[in-house]
């Protein structure tokens, strides 16, 4: 489904399971598309805490601000796969250190495809 011309809280039939991770209505979007008793894990994205209401109103199994944590082995392991080409990352847009606003307003339109990068 293309976000970008789709609304999927219009389309979709009620879910099980959301995994949200853009935040702002999107959360409340996502609430909309559960079924009741339904599940949703949403990464740190800023929801408020009347949203977290809606969700127990509904009573959803909710688990807010999943926290990723890395290790060392992990990311050497990464860092051998991008250097043997196995992984490619999709740079989307590069930006001077002085453009870090700019950096910072490309990726808050929620439409950006692949990493952004500050070149220091």
């Amino acid at each position: 489904m293309d976000y970008t011309s789709t609304a999927f809280e219009k389309v979709l039939e009620p879910v099980d399971f959301v995994l949200e991770a853009i935040g702002g209505s999107n959360f409340q979007k996502s609430v909309h598309v559960l079924k009741p008793f339904g599940t949703i894990v949403t990464l740190p994205s800023g929801h408020i805490k009347a949203d977290e209401w809606k969700a127990q109103e509904k009573k959803l199994h909710a688990c807010y601000f999943m926290s990723v944590y890395s290790s060392g082995d992990d990311m050497r392991s990464i860092a051998s796969l991008l250097e043997s080409g196995v992984l490619k990352p999709h740079i989307s847009h590069v930006f001077s250190f002085d453009e870090v606003g700019k950096a910072h307003m490309q990726i808050e339109t929620g439409h950006t495809v692949g990493k952004v990068v500050v070149k220091l």
